[in-house]
């Protein structure tokens, strides 16, 4: 072979390499993480979309050392290997960082159904795989108003074994930083006890019920009609999860509160507005006749329909 035409193979040859290297250079970096702009997290929570987002925060060493698990991580869910199509980002956003609470970088988010996960576990990149592929439902339930007794059967007992209930503003920031953690929880104690939810803006029957603080975060652990309530000061998982096992046995319990009835709710809200219009002096003394003027109503009532019914019927005159 003439010296032209090794050239023009030698040439031949090399171009190969230089596309198929750049094809998979363009590979790597369809699959690499994205970097999340400013506000774009809070956008991707409220869409329907499944992904796993990488908070991290310049001059982290331990960021830097797991960021090619990261992208391994990445890899995998862009292959067809992969049951689950989840897309992979980066947060570096430090107030977005902060609002969620992180007492660690790096931490993972796996959200789904609009809610997300924090990953406790080793930060390697086939431990985070297998626990997304095992996490694909969100666990935790929500309860409200009208759901709370009927599925819990909490004043009754409860038939359907204990509950741990996070009561909380869902809109307060308080709040907003326990969820992941509370849905971590709930996958942790999935199938040994109900894990849910109560937002306390929207369920004010609950809220009055057990005498719950508004906007302030209270986890509490309904057995067998008695109710166990949980120290926050210690925001922390596995305290939690200790305290819904056994710990619950150290603290406090009370009986579980009836479930109000329909005549208990009215005269409650016929005190609540005689309060907003009655000068406080009168007030008291016009709350504690409310429940005896409603009580003797009902008697009244009772005692008349009775009454009717024991009356004779009307003849016609003559026979």
């Amino acid at each position: 072979m003439s010296a032209a035409r090794c050239c023009i193979v030698l040439c031949f040859l090399f171009t190969i390499f230089t596309h198929v290297a750049h094809m998979q250079e363009d590979e790597e970096e369809n699959h690499a993480p994205k970097y999340l702009t400013k506000d774009e997290y809070s956008r991707l929570i409220e869409s329907d979309q499944r992904f796993l987002v990488n908070f991290v925060s310049p001059g982290c060493v331990k960021c830097s050392e797991f960021a090619p698990e990261y992208e391994e991580v990445a890899k995998y869910f862009a292959t067809e290997k992969a049951d689950m199509d989840i897309e992979t980002y980066i947060e570096g956003d430090l107030l977005t960082i902060r609002k969620q609470g992180l007492r660690r970088l790096p931490s993972v988010y796996y959200v789904r159904d609009h809610t997300p996960i924090l990953y406790i576990g080793d930060m390697n990149a086939q431990a985070i795989i297998n626990w997304v592929e095992v996490t694909g439902k969100k666990i935790h339930l929500t309860l409200t108003d009208e759901t709370f007794e009927h599925l819990t059967q909490a004043a009754t007992g409860a038939t359907t074994g204990p509950w741990l209930v996070l009561f909380c503003d869902v809109s307060h920031q308080d709040c907003s930083t326990l969820l992941p953690m509370w849905e971590h929880i709930a996958y942790r104690l999935h199938s040994v006890i109900n894990v849910a939810l109560v937002d306390t803006a929207i369920s004010p029957r609950l809220v009055k019920r057990f005498k719950l603080p508004e906007s302030t975060p209270s986890v509490h652990l309904f057995q067998h009609g008695k109710r166990y309530e949980y120290n926050l000061h210690l925001r922390d998982d596995a305290a939690i999860v200790t305290f819904a096992y056994n710990g619950y046995k150290n603290a406090h319990a009370v009986d579980v509160e009836k479930e109000p009835t329909p005549f208990d709710t009215l005269t409650e809200n016929i005190a609540d507005q005689l309060k907003e219009v009655l000068p406080e002096e009168h007030g008291s003394k016009i709350l504690l006749a409310v429940p005896v003027a409603m009580l003797l109503l009902l008697v009244f009532f009772l005692c008349r329909g009775r009454a009717n019914s024991g009356l004779p019927g009307r003849t016609k005159k003559g026979v």
